[in-house]
């Protein structure tokens, strides 16, 4: 299987920690959060060193805490858009050919404008990353007041102006149980990556090497001869990188079991 794990479990590291964390351990490649890098400041031209010298992949996940491409409000959209984009050229000047793209969301209610400017933008999103080289991966979101693209029939509506140039992402924690995520594994088209962490109740993104809802060996089971990267995500900060070296630990022993 092709592990990656989320930059973000590694808050507080710089560029060559996270990136030798990931060879030593045998990981493929590292998700680096867009926004990881403007808030830490984080090192790129010694990321880029350290995945040459490590053969280490990146795959960037695209800034999208406080920004809205469908908001009501002109001036944050067009901020929106732009943040979106500097995080495309960030995958370029690493030399990662995707970018993961979180959906917009409602600012008051869903209606037929709200939908319109979301593709609308993501339409000259997807322009700007084509003419960069970049693909596009579109994640399904969780079911939560706001969000409007977490199924696949509102994933294909969302995508349909775009649907030959994006691919999808699906995220374990963003289902509501294991047999959705099964079913969904088999509704959505392309996907081109999964994300993994488990849930508990309303709390997401929990550790996968903790008991959770979410059946995650099961899960791994059902992904382990899909040829797509399965993210590993999380948030951890502190500067002893233990949650990471969990999640690393539970996925070795799950392996040595195969």
């Amino acid at each position: 299987m092709k592990f990656y794990f989320s930059s973000t479990l590694m808050w507080e590291a710089t560029s060559r920690e996270i990136v030798e964390m990931a060879k030593a351990n045998g990981y493929e490649g590292v998700e680096l959060w867009a926004q990881q890098v403007e808030s830490c400041a984080l090192d790129m031209n010694e990321w880029i060193q350290a995945c040459q010298a490590t053969n280490i992949k990146t795959i960037i996940h695209a800034k999208s805490w406080d920004l809205n491409y469908a908001s009501v409000n002109e001036g944050i959209r067009k901020a929106s858009i732009k943040e979106i984009k500097t995080s495309i050229d960030l995958a370029r000047k690493v030399g990662s050919n995707v970018v993961t793209l979180h959906p917009p969301r409602c600012s008051l209610f869903v209606d037929k404008e709200t939908k319109r400017r979301a593709r609308q933008n993501l339409v000259e999103i997807v322009d700007y990353a084509d003419l960069q080289d970049v693909h596009v991966s579109v994640e399904l979101m969780e079911k939560i007041p706001k969000e409007f693209v977490t199924t696949p029939e509102e994933m294909a509506d969302f995508i349909r102006d775009v649907k030959d140039s994006v691919s999808l992402t699906l995220d374990l924690a963003h289902c509501q149980s294991t047999e959705e995520f099964m079913a969904y594994r088999n509704k959505l088209s392309p996907i081109s990556k999964f994300h993994i962490t488990n849930k508990i109740g309303k709390k997401l993104h929990t550790p996968i090497s903790e008991p959770g809802d979410l059946d995650i060996v099961q899960v791994l089971h059902q992904l382990k001869h899909d040829d797509v990267p399965v993210v590993v995500e999380g948030f951890a900060i502190g500067r002893n990188f233990e949650r990471v070296r969990k999640e690393t630990k539970f996925l070795k022993e799950w392996e040595k079991e195969q």
